[in-house]
């Protein structure tokens, strides 16, 4: 049934899921015996309801089939991070937090990388038929738009070194600043990664601790 369902998310709906197999999820079939002394409790059958159900099962369908998005290296060896960091703080003071701390943010653009296999391009002549884009480019971008983007050249962190951390700063709200902390780049994969895609063996290794080194120079 996982593989209907996940095979229906990348190839009818585009969306890029796989699946990870966590033996440690075992442990929450302890929780099976103490049902037995559950008492049940009556619910009125409304329509909010039954929507609550609907919603709660697709949810919890997703999760168990697919509990993580894949996050792949592109041609580029960029690995998607995709965390968020929010502060009181204004622009100018993070950029001086992360100076202070021997980092050194440059101003730069930022691009992701788009799934173009699915695009054609309608050459002038219409006697030719359509052309499929990834034969012609090496990749399609978008760029990012919004806020204050920046490049960390070199991180230190979790006793290994990550390139180009890039990152996004803009206003969350009147209170509050955001820092998207969007991708960074790995020059080599461990061999521990074969078990994983190597994009996703190395943000789950920095994807946490890449967050915290962040958040603790911000908040000294």
């Amino acid at each position: 049934m996982s593989n209907f369902f996940i095979d229906f998310l990348n190839h009818r709906l585009n969306i890029p899921f796989t699946r990870v197999v966590d033996y440690s999820d075992l442990f929450a079939l302890l929780i099976l015996p103490l049902c037995k002394y559950l008492k049940s409790v009556r619910q009125p059958e409304t329509i909010l309801r039954k929507l609550a159900v609907v919603c709660t099962s697709f949810i919890s369908l997703t999760a168990f089939t697919a509990t993580s998005l894949p996050k792949r290296l592109t041609d580029d060896n960029k690995v998607k991070l995709d965390q968020y960091v929010k502060t009181r703080k204004k622009e100018t003071t993070i950029i001086r937090d992360f100076e202070a701390s021997g980092l050194y943010p440059v101003k730069d653009d930022i691009y992701e990388k788009t799934r173009y296999d699915k695009y054609f391009l309608k050459p002038k002549d219409t006697s030719l038929s359509m052309i499929p884009a990834d034969s012609i480019y090496g990749g399609v971008y978008t760029k990012i738009n919004y806020g204050s983007s920046y490049t960390i050249p070199k991180l230190y962190v979790a006793g290994d070194t990550v390139f180009n951390l890039q990152l996004v700063i803009s206003d969350y709200n009147k209170n509050k600043t955001e820092i998207w902390l969007h991708s960074f780049e790995y020059k080599t994969v461990s061999p521990d990664s074969t078990s994983y895609s190597p994009g996703f063996y190395l943000w789950k290794k920095f994807k946490k601790p890449i967050k915290k080194k962040i958040k603790e120079m911000i908040e000294k």
